[in-house]
């Protein structure tokens, strides 16, 4: 069996646990997968002995890091002498992308070449650029790799996620294992709670059976490798206001949500948001006066429905502290700039044993905070 560590902020348990499932049926037990969350190390007086003893034991290790964090300052060092795969799946700092090592790729040699100039060619994709830089067409094949494999985590979905897995498998161990190319997911879309995706405003009226007479709530969260971080929120919300409101459930990357609410949310009579930072392009950094022109334009009450991504629920239950201080910037500071108000803290992180993942963090909504922020 080949073992793969996957160094993650994210959480795509429920994903990565139908991705697993799917490959167990279809062609047994060639993988198990362990996930390592950054928080659970950034106290330095937790020794990282088992970090290094996870990689040991792993064939390819997956790396989705980008802050600051200790563990992120502390692999290079670790993973040093150590002829293992290392896959970035993100865009981060010049010392995480140099930790992607696959076949004849080592972007540390890049990074090193031309660190000024590398973030944007990968972010570019600037096959030919990045291999002059290289100054050969060895590294052609991994880079394409590389580029592919980015592509299939973008996505996020148990499909993409199989793949992803299975086609590592076949690049970069001894197994040969079929595999499907990376689907790319809509940037934006409407979602009806445990029914399905639609594109058309229309047809998905029909379908949720929509009543004029109704007010109408439109809720948006994230599209991609957030989809599941937010969907909890979502489909609780949905079965607390389903039959009382209509209900528009609208899912974007930040560079198409203003698009996506333009396109979908036009008439709603109040405007929830499930996603961290502003509107107009997430982190990326957009106008603030479009999305303020567009919110004025539909003229409904915008309300931040909160999930703390690190605040862990047994700690919160325990202690009743807050939540942490980039939590409020990201979820509550950053929205407030656009016109949101009320934010309600209804969903955080719970820390469970997975038979599958080991230990693994979930997304777990608060019932009685939903509840509140229902009525």
């Amino acid at each position: 069996m080949k073992r793969i560590l996957a160094v993650t902020t994210m959480n795509n348990t429920a994903s990565l646990k139908e991705a697993l499932t799917r490959i167990r049926e279809e062609h047994g037990d060639i993988v198990s997968i362990t996930k390592v969350y950054l928080e659970k190390y950034e106290d330095p007086r937790v020794p990282m002995d088992d970090v290094a003893e996870y990689i040991d034991e792993s064939d390819i290790i997956l790396v989705d890091i980008r802050g600051n964090e200790r563990i992120g300052r502390e692999l290079p060092g670790i993973l040093r002498d150590r002829d293992k795969t290392v896959i970035s799946l993100v865009w981060g700092s010049n010392h995480i992308l140099s930790l992607t090592s696959m076949g004849k790729l080592d972007l540390g040699e890049l990074v090193a070449a031309a660190p000024g100039r590398i973030d944007s060619l990968v972010r570019e994709r600037d096959l030919e650029a990045i291999l002059e830089l290289h100054g050969s067409d060895e590294i052609r094949d991994d880079l394409k790799r590389w580029f592919q494999a980015m592509d299939y985590y973008g996505a996020g979905d148990p499909d993409n996620l199989m793949n992803l897995i299975l086609f590592l498998l076949d690049s970069y161990t001894d197994l040969e294992v079929p595999f499907e190319d990376p689907v790319e997911m809509p940037p934006y879309g409407l979602y009806l709670p445990f029914r399905g995706f639609y594109r058309d405003l229309e047809s998905y009226r029909r379908a949720s059976n929509f009543n004029p007479e109704l007010p109408t709530v439109g809720m948006l969260f994230y599209s991609g490798m957030h989809f599941d971080d937010t969907r909890p929120l979502v489909e609780e919300l949905y079965s607390r206001l389903h039959g009382s409101v209509n209900c528009t459930v609208v899912f974007s990357d930040v560079e198409n949500n203003l698009r996506a609410i333009e396109e979908y949310m036009g008439d709603v009579d109040l405007f929830v948001n499930m996603q961290y930072f502003q509107l107009n392009r997430g982190p990326l950094g957009g106008d603030p006066e479009a999305t303020r022109m567009l919110l004025r334009r539909i003229g409904a009450p915008y309300l931040i429905c909160l999930r703390g991504y690190e605040t862990d629920l047994d700690e919160w239950e325990a202690v009743g502290e807050g939540l942490n201080p980039m939590e409020i910037v990201l979820g509550i500071t950053l929205p407030e700039l656009d016109g949101g108000f009320e934010p309600v803290f209804t969903a955080g992180m719970r820390t469970l044993n997975d038979p599958d993942l080991g230990e693994v963090r979930v997304v777990d909504v608060v019932p009685e905070r939903m509840d509140r922020f229902a009525a």
